[in-house]
């Protein structure tokens, strides 16, 4: 199912459904973790350069889960960390692990499930937990070869 809402949202499928980038792709990264004010933090490394529009669009809608699981069941303060690197981006999302989960809004989304198939698709991969540091990390790997951006 969530191959169908891909491929749908990457024009794959043949249908007109809006292009990627209206919903949001790597660029659009840090004004995401703006939004939350002092409670995410964001930080880069590497040379920024556009991302194909499937792979910068994973990259948002991965960081934006993370963001949300990460706030809705610890709170603040999120470390979003993106690196790019020649053939690939690499995103770590973390937040320091708590005793319990907070109650908030009720899900609805697709949820960590979601953020694996975004990641497997694109033929990258996506590692979610405790770290052993004291925080939960999603940190995904998408390939993102120089020169494959829009």
């Amino acid at each position: 199912m969530m191959i169908d809402v891909l491929r749908r949202e990457t024009g794959e499928d043949g249908g007109d459904e809006p292009s990627v980038t209206a919903f949001g792709g790597a660029e659009d990264i840090g004004s995401l973790a703006r939004s939350h004010g002092g409670d995410v933090d964001l930080e880069v490394s590497g040379t920024v350069r556009p991302l194909s529009a499937a792979a910068g669009h994973a990259a948002y809608r991965i960081t934006q889960e993370a963001i949300t699981n990460a706030l809705k069941h610890c709170g603040g303060p999120v470390s979003v960390r993106i690196a790019y690197r020649e053939e690939e981006v690499e995103l770590s999302i973390e937040n320091t692990l708590c005793g319990g989960a907070r109650p908030g809004p009720p899900g609805g989304g697709f949820g960590v499930p979601g953020m694996r198939e975004r990641a497997e698709f694109l033929g990258g991969r996506i590692t979610v937990g405790p770290a052993g540091d004291g925080v939960w990390r999603v940190c995904a790997v998408l390939p993102a070869p120089v020169g494959a951006g829009r």
